[in-house]
Protein backbone atom coordinates (compact mmCIF):
# COMPACT_ATOMS: atom_id res chain seq x y z
CA UNK A 1 0.00 0.00 0.00
CA UNK A 2 2.79 2.46 0.86
CA UNK A 3 4.42 1.76 -2.48
CA UNK A 4 1.28 2.68 -4.40
CA UNK A 5 0.74 5.84 -2.33
CA UNK A 6 4.35 6.90 -2.89
CA UNK A 7 4.03 6.39 -6.64
CA UNK A 8 0.92 8.59 -6.76
CA UNK A 9 2.62 11.35 -4.76
CA UNK A 10 5.68 11.22 -7.00
CA UNK A 11 3.55 11.91 -10.09
CA UNK A 12 1.74 14.88 -8.51
CA UNK A 13 4.59 17.15 -7.47
CA UNK A 14 3.84 20.86 -7.81
CA UNK A 15 6.06 23.69 -6.57
CA UNK A 16 7.15 27.08 -7.85
CA UNK A 17 9.31 29.97 -6.70
CA UNK A 18 9.42 33.16 -8.74
CA UNK A 19 11.20 36.47 -8.21
CA UNK A 20 10.72 40.04 -9.36
CA UNK A 21 13.85 40.75 -11.36
CA UNK A 22 15.85 43.93 -11.69
CA UNK A 23 16.23 46.75 -9.19
CA UNK A 24 13.58 49.39 -8.57
CA UNK A 25 10.27 48.74 -10.30
CA UNK A 26 7.85 51.65 -10.11
CA UNK A 27 5.58 50.60 -12.95
CA UNK A 28 2.77 49.10 -10.89
CA UNK A 29 0.42 52.04 -11.25
CA UNK A 30 -3.03 50.51 -11.38
CA UNK A 31 -5.00 48.97 -8.52
CA UNK A 32 -5.71 45.37 -9.49
CA UNK A 33 -2.65 45.04 -11.71
CA UNK A 34 -1.19 41.52 -11.72
CA UNK A 35 2.43 41.42 -10.61
CA UNK A 36 4.51 39.33 -12.97
CA UNK A 37 7.37 37.62 -11.19
CA UNK A 38 9.58 37.19 -14.21
CA UNK A 39 12.46 35.13 -12.84
CA UNK A 40 11.38 31.55 -12.22
CA UNK A 41 13.77 29.80 -9.87
CA UNK A 42 11.67 26.62 -9.59
CA UNK A 43 8.60 25.46 -11.52
CA UNK A 44 7.95 21.76 -10.88
CA UNK A 45 4.82 20.81 -12.76
CA UNK A 46 5.04 23.93 -14.97
CA UNK A 47 1.92 25.54 -13.47
CA UNK A 48 3.37 29.05 -12.91
CA UNK A 49 3.50 31.28 -16.00
CA UNK A 50 6.25 33.91 -15.71
CA UNK A 51 4.77 35.84 -18.66
CA UNK A 52 1.33 36.35 -17.08
CA UNK A 53 2.16 36.00 -13.36
CA UNK A 54 -0.61 33.41 -12.93
CA UNK A 55 -0.37 29.99 -11.26
CA UNK A 56 -3.07 27.55 -12.44
CA UNK A 57 -3.61 24.62 -10.09
CA UNK A 58 -2.88 21.34 -11.90
CA UNK A 59 -3.69 19.03 -8.95
CA UNK A 60 -6.39 19.32 -6.28
CA UNK A 61 -4.95 19.51 -2.80
CA UNK A 62 -3.69 21.55 0.12
CA UNK A 63 -1.17 24.21 -0.95
CA UNK A 64 1.07 26.65 0.84
CA UNK A 65 1.37 30.04 -0.89
CA UNK A 66 3.58 32.94 0.13
CA UNK A 67 4.54 36.40 -1.06
CA UNK A 68 7.29 38.67 0.14
CA UNK A 69 7.58 42.23 -1.11
CA UNK A 70 10.15 44.92 -0.56
CA UNK A 71 9.15 48.56 -0.83
CA UNK A 72 11.59 50.83 -2.59
CA UNK A 73 12.56 54.02 -0.79
CA UNK A 74 10.11 56.72 -1.90
CA UNK A 75 7.87 59.43 -0.45
CA UNK A 76 4.72 57.50 -1.41
CA UNK A 77 6.14 54.11 -0.50
CA UNK A 78 2.92 52.39 0.56
CA UNK A 79 2.79 48.95 -1.05
CA UNK A 80 -0.18 46.66 -0.57
CA UNK A 81 -0.48 43.45 -2.59
CA UNK A 82 -2.87 40.53 -2.33
CA UNK A 83 -2.80 36.85 -3.12
CA UNK A 84 -5.86 36.42 -5.33
CA UNK A 85 -7.77 33.20 -6.00
CA UNK A 86 -10.08 33.31 -9.02
CA UNK A 87 -10.31 37.10 -8.65
CA UNK A 88 -11.00 37.15 -4.89
CA UNK A 89 -8.63 38.38 -2.17
CA UNK A 90 -7.23 35.57 -0.05
CA UNK A 91 -4.39 37.25 1.86
CA UNK A 92 -2.54 40.56 1.89
CA UNK A 93 0.95 41.89 2.52
CA UNK A 94 2.03 45.48 3.14
CA UNK A 95 5.34 47.30 3.20
CA UNK A 96 6.20 50.96 3.52
CA UNK A 97 9.32 52.35 1.91
CA UNK A 98 8.94 55.86 3.27
CA UNK A 99 12.05 55.49 5.44
CA UNK A 100 14.12 53.15 3.25
CA UNK A 101 13.70 49.57 2.10
CA UNK A 102 10.98 47.74 4.02
CA UNK A 103 9.75 44.18 3.59
CA UNK A 104 6.32 42.66 4.18
CA UNK A 105 5.05 39.12 3.66
CA UNK A 106 2.13 36.75 4.06
CA UNK A 107 1.84 32.97 3.92
CA UNK A 108 -1.37 30.95 3.65
CA UNK A 109 -2.34 27.30 3.49
CA UNK A 110 -5.47 26.53 1.50
CA UNK A 111 -7.45 23.94 -0.42
CA UNK A 112 -7.27 24.44 -4.19
CA UNK A 113 -8.98 22.50 -6.96
CA UNK A 114 -7.81 21.86 -10.52
CA UNK A 115 -8.01 25.06 -12.57
CA UNK A 116 -7.97 27.59 -9.72
CA UNK A 117 -6.06 30.69 -10.79
CA UNK A 118 -3.74 32.26 -8.24
CA UNK A 119 -1.87 35.50 -8.74
CA UNK A 120 -0.56 38.51 -6.82
CA UNK A 121 -1.99 41.93 -7.58
CA UNK A 122 -1.66 45.50 -6.37
CA UNK A 123 -4.42 46.62 -4.01
CA UNK A 124 -5.52 49.75 -2.14
CA UNK A 125 -2.57 51.89 -3.28
CA UNK A 126 -1.67 52.87 -6.81
CA UNK A 127 1.77 53.89 -8.05
CA UNK A 128 3.49 51.36 -5.80
CA UNK A 129 7.23 51.06 -6.00
CA UNK A 130 8.70 47.63 -5.38
CA UNK A 131 12.30 46.56 -5.27
CA UNK A 132 13.20 43.41 -7.21
CA UNK A 133 16.74 42.07 -7.10
CA UNK A 134 15.49 38.82 -5.43
CA UNK A 135 13.85 40.79 -2.59
CA UNK A 136 10.27 40.41 -3.88
CA UNK A 137 9.02 36.88 -4.46
CA UNK A 138 6.00 34.59 -4.88
CA UNK A 139 5.97 30.86 -4.14
CA UNK A 140 3.59 27.95 -3.87
CA UNK A 141 3.80 24.25 -3.16
CA UNK A 142 1.40 21.33 -3.07
CA UNK A 143 1.76 19.82 0.40
CA UNK A 144 -1.08 17.28 0.27
CA UNK A 145 -2.82 15.99 -2.86
CA UNK A 146 -6.51 15.20 -2.40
Amino acid sequence: MNRIRRFILDTENVAFHALLGGGKTGDHNVIGQILVFDQTMLNIGGAYNNNTGIFVTPVEGIYILSISLTAENSVDGHNHVDIMKNGEEIAAAYSSGTVGLDQGSVTVVMHLVIGDEIHVSTQRHDAISLYGDKLTSFMGCLILPL
